[in-house]
């Protein structure tokens, strides 16, 4: 299970990730979170740094996000 999820661009300003989403993620498998737009969104090449708290330890990696069509 994940707790704190947060992701930061590049330009350290924090996304808010919609809520009500599951905290669980299966190994192996792609997971999407909506993002609650507060403002613009950076492009999609740009990467992101996504922080969390897992069962198994702190979380701390760089992600690619995807805008959905």
């Amino acid at each position: 299970m994940l707790r704190d999820v947060a992701l930061t661009t590049g330009d350290g300003r924090k996304l808010k990730l919609e809520s009500g989403q599951s905290p669980y993620i299966l190994a192996g498998v792609t997971r999407r979170w909506s993002i609650a737009a507060e403002g613009p969104l950076p492009e999609s090449s740009a990467p992101l740094q996504l922080t969390a708290h897992a069962d198994t330890g702190n979380i701390d990696q760089q992600v690619q996000w995807i805008a959905a069509p």
